[in-house]
């Protein structure tokens, strides 16, 4: 299979390395690059928050037993009470934030490289669970290529919520 099947097409994003608030642009330039004639369905730009955190919450488990283990014959067997017990669990969520698209139904050019400008607007509503998580932001940008594999780039960018 060639190369040209698997990563039919290449991207880079340039936009400024800066620290961004909720609300504001970032303004990115898109540039496409195909290694054969393609067709896209779809191109956008997302921006990914990644959520680490720790759920706590409460279980029933069974406590020890009310008779000892050297039962007699004919004693009954008491099952043990449910007790309550703490668990922690470590969790990781990534969902979009803010997306903006790029270009749909599309026909690029093999070695025409195509550059586009995209303007995301960073949503204003904070991470659900901004008190609790350590997050991370990643620009996205995504391309829906027909009959090849799709196309994914990420690069880290800093969001201030504050």
């Amino acid at each position: 299979m060639p190369l040209s099947r698997l990563y039919p097409l290449d991207m880079k994003l340039a936009f400024d390395d800066r620290p961004y608030c909720l609300g504001e642009t970032i303004h990115v330039l898109v540039e496409l690059t195909p290694r054969r004639d393609v067709v896209v369905r779809e191109a956008r730009l997302e921006l990914v928050c990644e959520e680490d955190f720790v759920m706590s919450y409460s279980v029933m488990a069974p406590g020890r037993p009310s008779i000892s283990s050297h039962r007699t014959p004919g004693e009954v067997f008491i099952s043990p009470p449910l007790l309550r017990q703490r668990v922690k669990k470590e969790e990781r969520e990534a969902y979009v934030h803010s997306s903006a698209p790029l270009l749909g139904n599309a026909t690029l050019q093999r070695d025409t490289t195509v550059q586009h400008t995209a303007d995301l607007v960073i949503n204003t509503q904070s991470p659900p669970r901004v008190s609790v998580a350590r997050i991370e932001w990643r620009l996205e940008g995504f391309v829906d290529v027909a009959k090849a594999r799709d196309v994914r780039v990420r690069y880290g960018v800093q969001i201030e919520l504050g």
